[in-house]
């Protein structure tokens, strides 16, 4: 007797038939990789011994427009170096260049270092000469200015008057005793007349009188 499909039996079916479609993709998409790496390597001549860099120049105008990894870029440099270019490498001329580079790097490195500590030499010299020069061509404080004596009491005057000017009796009283130790050594012993007793003292006077 004729059976009917059922849903449970058509579902795995439209599974199966998903995935043949997603495989032939993929194999589709290998094919094409394939056929564009196969296409790209029969572009690119082989090693020209001779010419290195115009070669590797070539080489790399063919691949900018591919868009390929970096291996797959090795992998077909690999394939058209050729035996010899592999095994008969000059190992020791390379040696030798980049000895001599080296070599030429710290060289330079040194030369620059000095013309550092040269410039450095002569901005410190022109600076201390500019110096000196400002120092010698300034005027000395007491030379060539008449009213140097004018400034220089104007500066220092208030010093000088309060230690001219004798304080008056308010400031005595208001100021702090002395020890007797220093009032003994400060004050001179000077023998009493009856004019200085009788006498007071007052402001803008001398503390001594004349006999």
């Amino acid at each position: 007797m004729f059976q009917t499909p059922t849903k449970a039996s058509s579902v795995p079916r439209s599974r199966s038939a998903e995935a043949a479609a997603d495989n032939s993709a993929k194999m589709d998409l290998g094919s094409n990789t394939e056929l564009a790496a196969i296409t790209v390597s029969a572009r690119i001549p082989e090693f020209w011994a001779e010419m290195p860099r115009l070669w590797f120049a070539q080489m790399e105008s063919i691949m900018a427009p591919q868009k390929q990894g970096d291996e797959n870029k090795f992998n077909l440099v690999i394939s058209k170096l050729g035996r010899d270019a592999l095994q008969q490498f000059p190992l020791g001329e390379l040696v030798t260049q980049m000895h001599k580079l080296n070599l030429e790097v710290a060289s330079l490195r040194e030369e620059v270092k000095v013309q550092q500590h040269r410039r450095s030499a002569f901005r410190g010299r022109g600076s201390r000469s500019a110096s000196r020069q400002r120092s010698q061509s300034r005027p000395a404080r007491n030379q060539g200015d008449p009213n140097w004596l004018c400034r220089f009491h104007f500066r220092y005057r208030n010093r000088a008057w309060s230690y001219s000017v004798p304080p008056s009796p308010k400031s005595r009283k208001n100021s702090v005793p002395a020890s007797p130790k220093s009032a003994k050594s400060s004050v001179p012993s000077t023998p009493k007349s009856p004019k200085s007793s009788a006498s007071t003292p007052t402001e803008g006077r001398s503390w001594f009188t004349w006999s």
